[in-house]
């Protein structure tokens, strides 16, 4: 082989080479591209999913503190009342009511002639 024909074939297999790298270049440029947008993205949405997360945190803290401060024996004592009142209620349902008339009827007659003693007319 000649030196010419060597250097020929240096200068096409550095050429070629250099293509290459040129290839290599502009796909590591399109590479980092969308990996720097896919952090870009993953940043916003952590932010965003973060600021929720805080505010929720921030009102249990809230509740939690307003429960502390609050008197459970008060609360319990309103729990009892409000059982009275479910028992008071049930007891009213079991009111047979024609008898409770029919009761109110025989009072009605048997204080008719005492309040015509005392001058009612009704």
């Amino acid at each position: 082989m000649s030196v010419d024909n060597r250097d020929e074939n240096t200068s096409r297999l550095l050429y070629e080479q250099l293509e290459v790298m040129k290839k290599q270049l502009r796909l590591s440029r399109i590479v980092t591209g969308i990996v720097s947008a896919a952090a870009v993205i993953l940043i916003v949405l952590a932010a965003v999913a973060v600021v929720p997360a805080v505010r929720a945190v921030n009102h249990a803290e809230r509740v939690l503190s307003e429960l502390d401060e609050s008197d459970i024996e008060k609360i319990a004592e309103g729990m009892d009342g409000l059982k009275e009142i479910g028992q008071a209620a049930d007891k009213l349902g079991q009111v047979d009511l024609d008898r409770l008339n029919e009761a109110i009827q025989n009072l009605e007659g048997a204080t008719r002639p005492l309040a015509q003693l005392f001058g009612n007319k009704n």
